[in-house]
């Protein structure tokens, strides 16, 4: 049986296409996402539905270093332990950071500050 020109035994495919779709769609979602978050940087307050992690972000990408790591750190999770070691990378306190990225389970980051800001953002964004 024939249908839109596949055969029954080409739907062995379809797992593989809607994977593909689905990466497509999350990294769609995840632009939006980003987008949104960026433009709420032009308020002069964080939106009140942010997590903790993301309002440090948030004071940390507009310049304000210290509330970012206040916010972040007396905190003990691996998510918080990410964030502070991005903030302390950020510092150019690599050996601090070091700590935090084992603290988090992560490998230290080797991409630019801006690139690895995105990347902890997006993962917070798509985590909810």
């Amino acid at each position: 049986m024939k249908s839109h020109g596949l055969s029954r035994s080409d739907t062995r495919t379809f797992p593989t296409m809607t994977f593909c779709l689905s990466v497509q769609y999350s990294f769609i979602l995840a632009i939006m996402y980003i987008t949104a978050f960026r433009e709420t940087l032009a308020s002069p307050l964080p939106p009140s539905n942010l997590t903790i992690y993301l309002t440090s972000l948030w004071y940390d990408a507009l310049g304000d270093w210290n509330k970012a790591h206040e916010l972040i750190n007396d905190m003990e999770d691996s998510t918080a332990a990410w964030v502070h070691a991005y903030l302390h990378r950020k510092e150019g306190d690599l050996g601090n950071a070091g700590y935090w990225y084992r603290k988090a389970g992560k490998q230290p980051s080797v991409v630019s500050l801006a690139n690895e800001w995105t990347e902890i953002v997006n993962a917070l964004l798509s985590n909810g």
